[in-house]
């Protein structure tokens, strides 16, 4: 009677205008991305079906493997920072909660090893992010928000076996994030601020379920602390 699904969705809103003064303005363009993993409980389902297929077979997990797919990256984060511009001395911003996320895709390969109802196995990944975002200000005025580039995680894994196909794993490992630069215009002046790269540590959880002799699907859910960076203008 119970099953596992996964779901992506992704909701685009008409943009809205919001007016700071006479001569100010912020565009508003939202877009929402949901996630989600869930549980389904479906009444009648003990009744048997015409032409029931057999249960799973034990299935043997141990071997290497290459993976790809896609899923919904997202970022947030405190940001501050100080300008220096010609006439009109330093210009300082800060913001918290600035982000976003976006359509991303992920390559993958990596090694198992079944012992009994466990699995081990190791795997590196990189993953690269559609996500993109600007800020306009008034009629001549932009701020171009940093955007997630490539990212590589090394990590390793700890399932155990819910059926002889289906798995449940937890995952850890470390990973190197890259951003687009920061760049900025106003009334002629361009500030352009190089994005370090970042590391940190990856945790996460997944499913992973086997269909066929040699594919499985794989829902997976990763968080990543990553480290506080400076940044310089050009």
């Amino acid at each position: 009677n119970i099953s596992l699904w996964g779901e992506y969705r992704q909701s685009r809103f008409d943009a809205v205008q919001v007016a700071i003064d006479d001569e100010t303005s912020v565009i508003i363009d939202p877009t929402l991305h949901i996630g989600r993993v869930g549980v389904s409980y479906r009444f009648g389902g003990t009744e048997p079906v015409q032409n029931e297929a057999p249960a799973s077979a034990p299935r043997n997990w141990t071997g290497a493997y290459v993976a790809g797919g896609f899923g919904v990256d997202g970022i947030e984060g405190d940001m501050s920072s100080e300008v220096l511009v010609v006439g009109q001395g330093a210009i300082e911003a800060n913001a918290s909660g600035m982000g976003g996320g976006d359509i991303g895709g992920t390559l993958m390969a990596g090694y198992d090893a079944q012992f009994g109802n466990a699995v081990l196995g190791a795997f590196v990944s990189y993953d690269h992010s559609a996500h993109d975002a600007s800020i306009k200000l008034g009629n001549d005025a932009h701020l171009d928000i940093p955007s997630l580039g490539d990212v590589w995680t090394v990590g390793a894994r700890a399932g155990y076996l819910l059926a002889p196909d289906v798995m449940a794993y937890a995952l850890a490992g470390y990973t190197h994030l890259e951003f687009s630069d920061w760049s900025a215009s106003a009334e002629g002046t361009s500030v352009s601020l190089s994005s370090p790269s970042y590391d940190g540590i990856t945790v996460g959880l997944g499913f992973e379920k086997l269909i066929g002799a040699n594919f499985a699907v794989r829902s997976e859910y990763r968080y990543t602390a990553l480290s506080s960076e400076g940044s310089s203008t050009t």
